[in-house]
């Protein structure tokens, strides 16, 4: 076992971990571990966050908007207007503060996934306003962006730990069936022959 090192009051202690121990002659020692690289951070792209906020406009509302733009058009040949600008990155302006609801052609499918990222979407990002406080962002705008209507944003908020519990990569939450027949004469005959 190398010899610990004593404690050197003139010399400042290298940043990382250390551990004070004590040596064996009755000192103090000094056990410093050497610094482990550790993995390399992957750039987010979601560089304009404030407070850990991320706003409207961002890397994480298009990489949603891309997502649903996706799922849509590989469900249907005519997916919903602009879905193929959208999923090949091609930015699209819109009114943000129209007043009508977004009402889609037709009905999509959304797995599990799919739903706790607009979950997470909605309740994440948050709008800058002109004088440069920031406000959560409307149910209106979330669902103008991602393509479908309020109810469903609001019913996929609400259900969200219903959501969360799927399995993954489903699309529905298994309720519980209502048995046969058969199955509720053999419950309650072993519910009567354990009661007598």
């Amino acid at each position: 076992m190398p010899p610990t090192p004593r404690i050197r009051l003139d010399t400042p202690l290298e940043r990382g971990q250390s551990t004070i121990i004590s040596a064996l002659s009755g000192g103090l020692g000094i056990l410093r571990s050497t610094l482990r690289p550790g993995p390399i951070p992957k750039a987010s792209g979601q560089a304009n966050t404030v407070l850990g906020r991320r706003l409207t406009g961002g890397q994480n509302e298009k990489n949603v908007a891309e997502l649903f733009a996706t799922v849509r058009l590989a469900q249907s040949e005519d997916s919903e207007l602009g879905d193929i600008d959208i999923a090949n990155g091609r930015i699209i302006r819109e009114d943000d503060e129209e007043e009508t609801d977004y009402v889609p052609s037709r009905r999509y499918r959304y797995s599990r996934e799919q739903k706790l990222a607009a979950i997470d979407y909605f309740q994440s990002t948050w709008k800058q306003k002109p004088d440069g406080s920031h406000k959560r962002m409307s149910n209106r705008y979330a669902s103008r962006k991602l393509r479908i209507t309020r109810k469903q944003l609001q019913d996929w908020v609400a259900n969200k730990e219903r959501i969360m519990y799927q399995k993954r990569g489903s699309y529905r939450h298994k309720q519980n069936r209502v048995s046969t027949v058969q199955e509720q004469w053999l419950l309650s005959s072993v519910w009567h022959f354990l009661t007598v």
